[in-house]
């Protein structure tokens, strides 16, 4: 487990707890990255409950580019929570689907590696049409019609709603991912030497009688904010 300091002086009020600011490291762990990466498959679900919801109202009386974009956005970011990340982030496994919504699993996969992913594939082809005089007596070609070009244009109902279901499966296992994360995170950080956690901060001066009454459980509700500087600031609120 890896530990940095936040300047207390410079940000002091990064974290605070029960109303009173606290000293800050930040810490970085194999599991902190299991979180983060089921964290963000979580909303790249989200995202794609909220593109289906788009594409049941839009998608057959209000089809239109933006239609057509959300469509590829939710093949897109589907296909995202399984692919091999090399470490980068966590990935989901098709053994987590149910078995009787694989077909739709596969056919949005299928067209992300072969469509959206790369030129052509299933969801791109052609209508080729050439005729021939209607009398075999008198044969010969007649007209030949260029190619009609036939691309996806939209997933049907079925596969939309056979894809919600997936979804609404897959996001409750990433939470349940998050949680496990999270609780090795914290056996984690009780392993710690306590004086070397404070050592990091041997070198800065600090108001000894400065002692605010601070709850000792992890309980209650972190607020996570951002200002206008790219700041994150925490809050435990209990």
């Amino acid at each position: 487990m890896k530990f940095k300091k936040i300047n207390f002086q410079d940000y002091p009020d990064a974290f605070s707890v029960d109303g009173h600011n606290c000293l800050v490291l930040m810490y970085e762990s194999k599991y902190a990255k299991g979180f983060r990466g089921y964290r963000s498959i979580q909303m790249d679900l989200e995202l794609c409950l909220q593109l289906i919801d788009f594409l049941n109202e839009n998608q057959i009386k209000n089809a239109s580019a933006l239609t057509w974009a959300s469509t590829l956005s939710l093949i897109v970011t589907y296909g995202r929570c399984f692919a091999s990340t090399k470490g980068f982030r966590s990935s989901l496994d098709v053994s987590s689907i149910p078995k009787d919504y694989l077909k739709f699993h596969y056919k949005i996969i299928q067209l992300r590696n072969s469509y959206v992913a790369h030129a052509g594939g299933n969801g791109e082809g052609s209508v080729n049409f050439l005729a021939l005089y209607p009398n075999p007596l008198k044969k010969r070609i007649v007209a030949v019609a260029p190619p009609l070009s036939a691309r996806l244009s939209g997933l049907n109902q079925q596969t939309r709603n056979g894809l919600r279901m997936i979804i609404f499966e897959l996001i409750k296992l990433s939470k349940k991912k998050q949680e496990l994360c999270m609780n090795k995170v914290g056996e984690e950080i009780k392993r710690q030497n306590i004086d070397e956690l404070y050592s990091y901060f041997d070198d800065d001066d600090f108001d000894v009688s400065y002692m605010p009454e601070i709850g000792r459980s992890f309980e209650g509700r972190i607020q996570h904010t951002m200002d206008q500087h790219g700041r994150f600031y925490v809050k435990l609120v209990r």
